[in-house]
């Protein structure tokens, strides 16, 4: 899923220089990037983190000759726990989570949407963060 036009996730960082490892631990719902950003010049705009997207099942479950599922008319809620994105489909029983470590900024939510502003570097123009999606329980 490299392809822009399905990403739900995108990381705005003009004027900045990236290196992005990913990596999944077996037996855990869990996808973890650890990226390194810095600005490659003085006055960089500071870097934002953005999602966008919702939570339901595919209308082909399967690939067959017949008419595509009904829709489930599962509805997508954001939540800002801080540095976690919690996302829910109550009627689906689905949740998933996105935990960004190293910054001590929000998620801020509007129009169905959230983007979570990294800020000022504290180590001068360097960044590191880890961000972390996954798929956790839905709790009643």
């Amino acid at each position: 899923m490299t392809d822009s036009r399905h990403a739900f996730l995108r990381l705005e960082a003009p004027g900045w220089q990236r290196s992005i490892s990913t990596s999944a631990r077996p037996g855990r719902h869990t996808l973890e990037q650890r990226v390194r950003l810095a600005a490659a010049k003085p006055g960089a705009a500071q870097p934002v983190l953005r999602f966008r997207g919702s939570l339901d099942r595919p209308p082909f479950a399967e690939i067959t000759e017949v008419s595509p599922l009904p829709p489930t008319g599962a509805t997508t809620e954001l939540r800002s726990l801080e540095q976690i994105l919690r996302i829910e489909a109550p009627a689906l029983a689905a949740v998933a989570e996105i935990r960004v470590a190293g910054t001590a900024r929000a998620w801020e939510i509007a129009a169905g949407q959230a983007h979570l502003d990294l800020g000022d570097a504290p180590d001068g123009p360097k960044l590191e963060l880890t961000i972390a999606c996954s798929l956790v329980e839905a709790h009643p």
